[in-house]
């Protein structure tokens, strides 16, 4: 069985940089994006086992992406992340059960390199 394929978006690169170490480290197969466009792009060109999404972005915001991916009928499993007001975390993730997306945890930045790895491990 091949390595885990994990699609990373956040339009911080110092994030992007942490989460692919962190994941690779693991031994999963990384691709990142910087916004909402090269998300979908990517997502398109191969559709991961594990995406992990930042919810606050200035282009189109990661609910926006949620509802893209529960159209697209997306199986990945999600992990959400922001570093705004918790209760915006978690009604991200009542709105992703909502919507039948595979949703896995909640990260909230800044978070500390083990509750990634833990994140990602149990995904």
């Amino acid at each position: 069985m091949g390595s885990k394929h994990i699609l990373v978006v956040d339009d911080d690169p110092g994030v992007l940089e942490i989460v692919q170490e962190v994941s690779e480290q693991l031994g999963f197969d990384v691709t990142v994006a910087h916004d909402s466009a090269e998300f979908k792009a990517q997502y398109a060109a191969a559709i991961p086992d594990l995406i992990v999404l930042d919810i606050v972005m200035p282009d189109e915001d990661g609910i926006e992406l949620m509802r893209y991916l529960a159209k697209k009928k997306c199986s990945s499993k999600l992990i959400i992340m922001s570093g705004y007001n918790p209760l915006y975390l978690r009604s991200s993730e009542t709105l992703a059960r909502d919507w039948g997306l595979s949703f896995a945890a909640v990260l909230t930045k800044p978070f500390d390199l083990d509750v990634l790895e833990a994140a990602l491990l149990a995904a």
